[in-house]
């Protein structure tokens, strides 16, 4: 498709586009790691262990959700910047300033009027500051970049360089299209809506989409639908979303997604407030104002294809792009982070595109009503990507570090719990404690269903003395039903702590009582085996102080899953310093004997600690003889001999029981 005449006359405005951008983003240059970029990258083991990259394509569930492009562009950035931010933030910006010349340029080849203005639009609207300066949302950038690159290549094979469509089999640029699609959606499967998008531009340049254009998409389409059905899997299995938050019904879910489309839309109209995390609405099938937003969504999109003789296909095909493009993230399919909000600014990256282009489409029609207005249209959009560059700027700022993200999100959402929750933890750890505890007991007012807030709140206040409200707290947690993995851990927890309280205040029946249930407790529940260890051990205690002949048989129980995390294969099992802590307890709890010495002699071997584990492996061998068992002492001999050359047991590598 060839540029006019007046189209080549104009000067490349890249420079300024990258200048403008580079600009408002400014205060990301100096920004730290936030919320879930340990998981992305400080703490992502797969960056930095031997086979790293090839879990990262290979494995599903190695890292947090399915996107391999987002985690090798992290493994390589690894290398380069280390645990430094500055690098990663730098990488944001700048697939976000590429992703917006290719959007210019796809928007170029289809002959969109206003081509640069919503090119420059995109680039500095504030609704995308968490899209670029949250590592995390890497996913958002690069599946931008690869998603523009492969609509321009399906774009230039569609109608190459005249208005009629190529027939025949696929060319070249066909082939690019396909391969950057999967590019793109192996950094985030959102862009699942490329071939949807592409057969309503077909069906905007030419009126009609013909069964060959559907054909040309099915692999895309295929592709699309396999990847995006593996993510709500992993979501719901990996992630985390299920539960209480998730139960909605297919009329709640409608409603949600009707308000969430207006949400998004006013949002690109209106850009204020932006926050980390918004209210999450109460959702009422009963309500005739909520069954409005849907109502409307439905009558507006009927409007626009009633008129589309008057207005022309365009504002029609934006729509459907703004909404297909939103519907993974519209409440039909269940992610995390609808247990704190139904919408999020990332959420609406892509999406925005087809929204920037409704709006600029209908302010250019405006303008042709107002010469005068017309002949300043360039000072006009100038001025507005100045105003959006300064919102931009001033949003951006928010994400500095976790302080000052979770500050701005308190204040801009009250209730928010998460927040609360999350700067409670900071402010304690930093050791304001009177402000943290005002913020943790908020977030448990706030959400009193959240087991693990509330449990996490009960655990604070044991620890600066006030034991009396901790217990309180604790039973609360006890009498509410866990519903998802998070709940569970919560609630095995609160049980746990319980019992220690009551075990330390005398009550040993009451703790009793308490801590039996949790024996039932299985790691499909709870997978930290330690505190499967630490149940045992509180439980051996009081059945001890009891006079119950079971104390040493559940001590004993509690003696093999120490062994476990002191010698097991798999690091998700192992767990040195809780080894440690377990077995130095049970060895003031159990009859010395080789067993004891041994498992102490692995937990302090796993750790580090060489002269501690060839101690308590001497006084094993020697328990060992006394009893006559020589092949025990036969056994641990040969640990001895490795933790003295070595300092350190692996059960993978030697000697197995």
């Amino acid at each position: 498709m060839s540029q006019s005449p007046a189209q080549r006359r104009l000067p490349s405005l890249a420079p300024l586009l990258l200048a403008v951008t580079a600009l408002a983003y400014a205060p990301v240059w100096q920004a730290g790691f936030l919320w879930d970029d340990d998981d992305y990258v400080t703490n992502n083991l797969t960056l930095t262990e031997p086979g790293g990259l090839q879990r990262i394509w290979f494995e599903p569930g190695a890292v947090p959700q399915y996107y391999p492009l987002v985690h090798t562009t992290f493994w390589f950035e690894k290398r380069l910047f280390g645990d430094s931010p500055r690098g990663y933030h730098l990488v944001n910006v700048a697939l976000h300033i590429l992703g917006a010349l290719l959007l210019r340029r796809v928007l170029q080849q289809l002959a969109v009027p206003g081509a640069w203005a919503i090119a420059f639009l995109f680039a500095v609207h504030p609704v995308h500051v968490e899209s670029v300066a949250w590592i995390t949302e890497r996913k958002n950038v690069l599946s931008g970049v690869c998603y523009f690159l492969a609509m321009l290549a399906l774009v230039r094979e569609r109608w190459s360089s005249s208005e009629e469509p190529r027939s025949g089999m696929p060319g070249g640029w066909y082939w690019i299209g396909l391969v950057a699609f999967v590019a793109a959606m192996f950094s985030k499967t959102v862009a699942c809506s490329l071939p949807a998008s592409f057969l309503l531009l077909v069906y905007w340049k030419e009126g009609r989409v013909r069964w060959r254009d559907v054909v040309t998409m099915l692999p895309l389409f295929a592709i699309g639908v396999a990847l995006g059905l593996l993510t709500v899997s992993m979501e719901k299995e990996r992630v985390g979303a299920v539960g209480a938050e998730w139960a909605l019904s297919m009329v709640e879910r409608c409603l949600i997604a009707g308000r969430a489309l207006w949400f998004y839309a006013g949002k690109l109209v209106w850009p204020h407030p932006l926050a980390f995390i918004y209210p999450r609405w109460n959702v009422d099938g009963s309500s005739v104002l909520q069954m409005l937003f849907p109502a409307l969504a439905v009558g507006f999109l009927g409007m626009l294809w009633l008129q589309r003789r008057f207005l022309g296909r365009g504002p029609l095909v934006a729509a459907l792009i703004f909404g297909g493009t939103l519907f993974p993230a519209l409440g039909f399919f269940d992610v995390y982070p609808m247990r704190f909000s139904f919408v999020a600014d990332h959420f609406q990256y892509l999406a925005s595109v087809a929204g920037i282009t409704f709006l600029v489409g209908i302010g250019l029609v405006a303008l042709r009503r107002f010469p005068s207005w017309e002949a300043r249209r360039v000072w006009i959009a100038g001025s507005l990507v100045g105003l959006l560059s300064v919102i931009t700027f001033v949003q951006a700022r928010a994400y500095r570090d976790l302080e000052t993200l979770w500050r701005d999100t308190v204040a801009k959402n009250p209730q928010g719990f998460l927040a609360q929750y999350n700067l409670a933890h900071l402010l304690f750890e930093r050791g304001d404690r009177t402000e943290a505890l005002e913020l943790f007991e908020e977030a448990a007012r706030n959400h009193p269903t959240d087991l693990p807030i509330v449990f996490t709140f009960g655990r604070i206040l044991e620890e600066v003395g006030d034991t009396a409200r901790a217990e309180q707290i604790y039973r609360s947690v006890l009498q509410q039903t866990p519903n998802n993995a998070d709940g569970r851990l919560g609630h095995f927890n609160a049980r746990l702590n319980l019992g220690n309280i009551l075990g330390r205040t005398g009550r040993m029946a009451e703790a009793k009582q308490v801590l039996e249930p949790g024996l039932e407790v299985t790691r499909k529940d709870v997978a930290d085996l330690s505190l499967h260890g630490m149940l045992r051990l509180s439980y051996g205690r009081v059945l001890g102080s009891l006079g119950d002949s079971r104390s040493e048989e559940v001590l004993r129980e509690a003696l093999e899953i120490t062994w476990t995390l002191a010698t097991s294969p798999q690091d998700s099992a192992r767990n040195g310093p809780k080894a440690v802590q377990l077995a130095m307890a049970l060895a003031q709890q159990l009859p010395p004997g080789p067993r004891v010495f041994d498992v102490l002699a692995a937990a302090h071997a796993e750790v580090g600690n060489r002269d501690a584990a060839v101690e308590a492996a001497e006084r094993g061998v020697r328990a060992a003889k006394a009893r006559g068992d020589g092949e025990q002492a036969k056994a641990i001999e040969a640990r001895l001999r490795l933790y003295e050359r070595r300092g350190r047991y692996r059960s993978s590598e030697a000697f197995r029981d």
